[in-house]
């Protein structure tokens, strides 16, 4: 892949998810292979660089106090990573540094840590993009002294060797004052310092972070050693190339900071646009008003529904207008609601398990000022239309058994997700805890955004629940998808969060307090044309994250094409330059 056809899609792939990490990647990997700059004769060439390195090294190695990296010189045209440029020559890694080694640990180790001091790098102050010294460690003066070995001097590359950010690299600004390195991070210093910054981006690039990963030790991965970085192929161009190239990168990677700015920007103000959109929709309070808000979301609709997560804000917009009568029309022939109550009592009273399902500690239900409802529906606590709530098993499942134990990562908001179960074969769990289908599971406890979440069991497969979730047991007044809808709304979440028990980040939501949850009741017509009404909608945003899903991928591919252009004009290069060499 040549540049031109990489630049002319620059902003294209920047759009997929990552793309921005991807032309990072992109960049850095044109550049290490001669792609983003054009070579001059005046430049000179890699050979020439090279000697000019040994001459260098040479003289450091007459001094007594220095001790120059060791590394093999059995280099052959086949180690090369690529076909690079004709003026360009491959070296090891250790040929062209004075100084490979990782940092050591000062005696004492954390113990001798101080306010004050010089500071001590650790994996954590090194990133691709410079030193992050905000939470630097610092150790005294005559600590420092005793470890002058690893003593960081300006112009030195920084590497992470362990860990999970193993291949991190930074550059050691210019003007540095003093600094210590821990065992974790390595010090790179080359021979000529005018090298630093090419060094640093084979390192960042794909090209050094494979090097990286695949020289790591051992089946557990323990890091990276001085042996094998030493012996690294480095591709070597001419200093005025290398130059260029770094001031060409250094634009590229400041475009990317630049859309990666700009994207941010944008999906916030969408975020927001977003949710104030969908807000007023969500607060319209009769038929007009609602038919302006709708129709400045469909004239932003692409706003409205940039990503595929934007729909579902969109799908818990719909269950906030199904809850209120907005999305379906009201009958006059429809059993008022406040007359499917008195079904509802007289069914509870009939029923004898009503009684011993009725929670302990339920107080009076109070019902709060809330949004207005058709003249045929009422407002009224959830205790009034089920027949009661019951926990399920509190005791650890085993990971064999037949029979699956419902937890909270089961409840997906519709129906029950059958992956990543536990089973039981305790036979008095299962006589307790056994569900009858249709049955609404209600997760009690958890984040904001787990908290409320609901699903149906629908009796596909023998099943129990566990503690932490609680079966709403629904009356014949009351269609189970219907209380389903409810529960997933927003009005549910943020009451669930209203009413949550002392604690930092998660609610508890008990029986009896759910018992107290206001509950918009419709007549049971109603109910079963919103469940229609809900379940049409809701198959269209199915529909309409797939199509977003598909563009993003279909960008992603662009991306992943571009990459694999490159790799295979990379290939054919060597393969052709092997067959002239032949």
């Amino acid at each position: 892949m040549g540049a031109e056809a990489f630049l002319d899609n620059f902003s294209l792939i920047a759009e997929a998810p990552g793309g921005i990490e991807r032309l990072r990647n992109l960049v850095r990997d044109l550049a290490i292979q001669g792609k983003l700059v054009t070579q001059q004769e005046a430049d000179g060439t890699g050979r020439e660089l090279e000697e000019e390195i040994v001459a260098a090294r040479n003289r450091l190695g007459s001094r007594s106090n220095v001790r120059l990296p060791k590394y093999r010189e059995d280099l052959k045209e086949e180690d090369a990573l690529f076909a690079a440029p004709q003026s360009w020559t491959w070296c090891r890694f250790g040929a062209v540094h004075q100084k490979l080694g990782s940092g050591s640990t000062p005696k004492g180790g954390k113990k001798v840590y101080v306010e004050e001091g010089v500071k001590f790098l650790r994996s954590q102050n090194v990133y691709n993009d410079g030193l992050r010294l905000d939470s630097v460690a610092r150790i005294p003066p005559e600590v420092h002294e005793l470890m002058a070995a690893t003593a960081v001097e300006p112009h030195d590359v920084l590497l992470n060797i362990t860990g999970a950010s193993i291949a991190r690299a930074a550059l050691v600004p210019e003007d540095f004052d003093e600094a210590n390195v821990s065992q974790h991070v390595a010090i790179v210093r080359p021979v000529l310092a005018e090298m630093r910054e090419w060094i640093h981006l084979f390192l960042v690039s794909p090209h050094g972070y494979r090097a990286i990963m695949g020289a790591q030790v051992g089946i557990s991965r323990e890091g990276l050693s001085m042996s094998r970085l030493r012996d690294f192929v480095l591709p070597l161009p001419p200093l005025a190339e290398q130059a260029r190239i770094v001031a060409r990168v250094h634009e590229l990677l400041h475009l990317c900071e630049e859309l990666d700015f700009a994207q941010h920007a944008r999906a916030d103000t969408q975020r927001r646009f977003r949710r104030s959109c969908l807000a007023r929709i969500r607060s319209s309070e009769t038929g007009d008003e609602l038919n302006l808000a709708w129709a400045q979301a469909k004239a932003n609709w692409s706003t409205l529904t940039s990503t595929p997560a934007s729909t579902d804000e969109l799908r818990m917009t719909l269950r906030s207008l199904a809850i209120r009568g907005l999305l379906t029309p009201q009958s006059p022939e429809d059993e008022p609601a406040q007359r499917l109550l008195k079904r509802i009592a007289e069914e509870k009273s009939r029923t004898t398990n009503s009684r011993k399902t009725r929670q302990k500690g339920q107080t009076k239900s109070v019902m709060p000022k809330l949004a207005s409802l058709p003249p045929s529906w009422t407002w009224t606590p959830l205790e009034t239309v089920t027949l009661g709530m019951r926990y399920g098993t509190s005791s650890k499942s085993a990971l064999a058994g037949s029979v699956p134990v419902l937890r909270m990562g089961n409840l997906d908001g519709g129906e029950i997700d059958w992956s990543s179960l536990k089973y039981t074969d305790d036979p008095e769990e299962i006589a307790k805890y056994e569900l009858n289908p249709p049955a609404v599971l209600f997760n009690r406890t958890n984040s904001r955004e787990l908290v409320g979440k609901t699903s149906i069991y629908r009796g596909t497969k023998p099943a129990i629940f566990a503690g932490y979730l609680i079966h709403v047991q629904h009356s014949l007044g009351l269609d189970p998808e219907y209380l389903n809808i409810v529960l997933n709304s927003q009005h549910a979440r943020d009451w669930c969060w209203s009413v949550k028990s002392d604690g930092i980040g998660q609610a508890n939501i008990s029986a009896s307090k759910l018992s107290t949850f206001p509950f918009p009741l419709a007549p049971y017509a109603e109910q079963r044309r919103i469940v229609a009404r809900v379940r049409e909608l809701m198959k269209q945003c199915d529909d309409l994250k797939v199509a977003l899903e598909r563009r993003d991928t279909v960008v992603n591919k662009l991306g992943d094409s571009l990459t694999e252009l490159n790799l295979a004009s990379t290939a054919l290069s060597r393969q052709r330059a092997d067959q002239a060499g032949g």
